[in-house]
């Protein structure tokens, strides 16, 4: 597996987040452990982009849940175009 960078992590996380959003089934946002298992990260990496991502306004957090912002979505759309450019 290739070492991921900052953004790339951030990235994963926002997206998680918001395919988790778009579920009918998960309207509400994503749970800590959901998001920590499916951007593969552990507790204490996931407390501190979490944390980060919630100071940089991509995302909020609702009774526990986690909800990607506009910023957030902006984020994730910039972050696939460079990724597209890098090809």
């Amino acid at each position: 597996m290739e070492k991921r960078c900052r953004t790339d992590i951030m990235a994963d996380v926002l997206k998680t987040v918001k395919a988790t959003e778009e579920k009918e089934d998960m309207p509400y946002g994503a749970k800590k452990k959901h998001i920590m298992e499916k951007a593969g990260l552990n507790f204490s990496q996931l407390r501190r982009y979490l944390k980060d991502l919630t100071d940089l306004g991509f995302l909020r957090e609702e009774n526990g849940f986690y909800r990607t912002t506009e910023n957030g979505s902006k984020f994730i759309e910039k972050h696939q175009e460079i990724q597209e450019l890098l090809k």
